[in-house]
């Protein structure tokens, strides 16, 4: 073996010895534990010189004073750095220290001889150079604001004959500055990106990396790190045979990355049924639909009574009901349990009488609870696949109405959200009753109600509605889900309720505050030949 190996061998040998002595002390440590301790031991070792000794030394002007340099390079020449700044000390002015330093004997300088000390340490910094001296200041700094060269360094250059304005400049931009210098001593990020940027293809892993990299950041039309992944035909496949919910549909129209995430590649965030807090939102609206569908199963049945007593009815049947909502020994706290039941109580009651008013006014009842229904999804080739709260109808005037409840009611009307393509569960549901045909040909579509649990508030898309701006809606529809056969799921860089990235789960892998990224799915428009119908 070489000889200068085992020199570099023999300090690590030497330390495994000297951690095997431990064993003797302590007992057997794991297999961490000792590569934790030999990596502090390597860390901690020195190397006895054997000759001459090369390198680069990075010191401060104090340290290196006197050591002899075959070449320096003293940076940080401009004024308020070297020399630095000297101000009197506000508290103990220089009269005083030197009072102190002469009459009284006690060493203290005063501040301003502080400019002798910076005298002294340049002229010895610059003595020290044997070969060659060079003296480094920035023109400009981080701002871009002009900076003064140092006040010795202009005395120097006067002293030698040289003149500032002839120095060699360094440029600023990076290009620049890495073509300035032989391509040897640039490091390899370095000479990559330079390039990348001259329009060299740079060798290796290496190159393929900054390819990709520069791909990422630039402005070009998207790729498939922006969300055009071609054609899912997995999940296509899965769409034809199982249909899509119209939740799914809506948020493919808000946000199309989130589609993908959870749609398409099937991820899923768990959702606990509750915390310290007490149940969680998806948990309370789970609890209210079922509560609410085992007591309007008694209204279809026996009929609607009046509000009085269908409140009485539903604090009747909500006792047993939330008993058996949460098994023995699990759930929220007993105390923070009463409580959630006695609010969700109280506020299902009000909603109860409000609704029965209006289903005794509409001579209405419901029909249909929990209702899973399958149907064609117009303009393509998948079908509905969903579930509706209820479906209320009238056998006076042959009216069917679908009612779902949300325990918030959005700022803007329905019917608004709906024409502005935001808002697909609205029609679907009427989608999906009509295609049933159950109540008849002559049956009249009432339209969809919105009704929040938690206030007195009502959302509507009216049949009139529907039939107005139905027809430009499913192709409009028709055109978004189209995106799903091409596998196009960009992403859509806007702000505000309708990013959905307060209540999304993927806002964590989302890149929509990265600029480029932006900027590609912005000026993404496709050619008509690209969408597939």
């Amino acid at each position: 073996m070489d000889p200068s190996v085992l020199e570099t061998l023999d300090p690590v040998s030497k330390i495994l010895d000297s951690l095997a002595e431990l064993d003797r002390f302590s007992l057997p440590v794991s297999s961490e534990e000792f590569i934790s301790a030999f990596s502090e031991a390597l860390r901690r070792a020195r190397a006895d010189g054997t000759g001459a000794v090369h390198g680069v030394s990075v010191m401060g002007a104090m340290d290196a004073r006197g050591e002899p340099f075959r070449v320096l390079f003293l940076i940080g020449l401009k004024e308020g750095v070297f020399p630095r700044v000297v101000r009197e000390d506000p508290l103990l002015n220089d009269d005083a220290r030197r009072f102190l330093r002469d009459p009284g004997g006690y060493w203290i300088l005063p501040k301003r001889e502080g400019h002798d000390e910076e005298k002294l340490l340049f002229t010895l910094l610059i003595s020290s150079a044997q070969e060659h001296l060079y003296l480094v200041y920035s023109r400009s700094g981080e701002e871009g604001r002009a900076e003064i060269p140092s006040l010795y360094l202009r005395t120097l250059a006067r002293a030698v004959g040289l003149d500032l304005d002839e120095a060699q400049r360094v440029p600023r931009p990076p290009l620049a500055k890495w073509t300035s210098v032989p391509a040897k001593t640039l490091t390899l990020r370095e000479a990559a990106l330079a390039d990348v940027l001259e329009g060299r293809d740079p060798p290796g892993h290496w190159g393929e990396t900054v390819r990709l990299a520069t791909q990422l950041v630039g402005w070009d039309r998207p790729g498939p790190w922006d969300g055009r992944v071609g054609a899912p035909e997995s999940f296509l496949d899965r769409c034809v045979r199982r249909g899509l919910s119209p939740s799914a549909v809506e948020t493919l129209a808000n946000c199309p990355f989130e589609f993908f995430m959870g749609q398409v590649l099937g991820i899923r965030e768990p959702r606990p049924f509750y915390d310290e807090d007490g149940p969680l939102p998806a948990a309370v609206g789970s609890l209210q639909h079922a509560l609410l569908h085992k007591v309007y199963d008694d209204f279809s049945i026996r009929g609607v009574p009046d509000p009085a007593a269908a409140a009485d009815h539903l604090q009747k049947v909500a006792g047993p009901f939330f008993a058996g909502a949460i098994n023995e020994g699990a759930g929220p706290y007993p105390l923070v349990w009463v409580t959630v039941v006695d609010r969700l109580t109280r506020r299902l009651a009000e909603f109860i009488q409000r609704d029965v008013t209006r289903l005794t006014q509409e001579g209405a009842r419901p029909d249909k609870l929990e209702w899973a229904l399958k149907a064609p999804l117009a303009g393509t080739d998948f079908f509905w696949n969903g579930r509706i709260d209820r479906v209320d109808y009238s056998a006076q005037t042959g009216r069917w109405t679908v009612v779902d409840y949300k325990n918030k009611i959005m700022k803007d009307p329905l019917v608004k959200r709906v024409v502005a393509g935001l808002a697909h569960q609205a029609p679907a549901y009427l989608e999906m009753v009509a295609a049933q045909g159950v109540w008849g040909p002559g049956a009249v579509c009432g339209g969809v109600r919105f009704e929040s649990l938690t206030a007195p508030e009502t959302d509507i898309l009216s049949g009139e509605e529907w039939d107005k701006h139905g027809p430009a809606l499913v192709n409009a529809r028709a055109q978004l889900l189209s995106k799903v056969r091409n596998g196009e799921f960009l992403i859509h860089p806007t702000d505000g309720p309708g990013s959905h990235c307060s209540l999304c789960g993927f806002a964590r892998a989302c890149r929509k505050a990265h600029g480029p990224t932006r900027r590609r799915a912005l000026g993404a428009i496709e050619p008509e030949e690209d969408i597939v119908p």
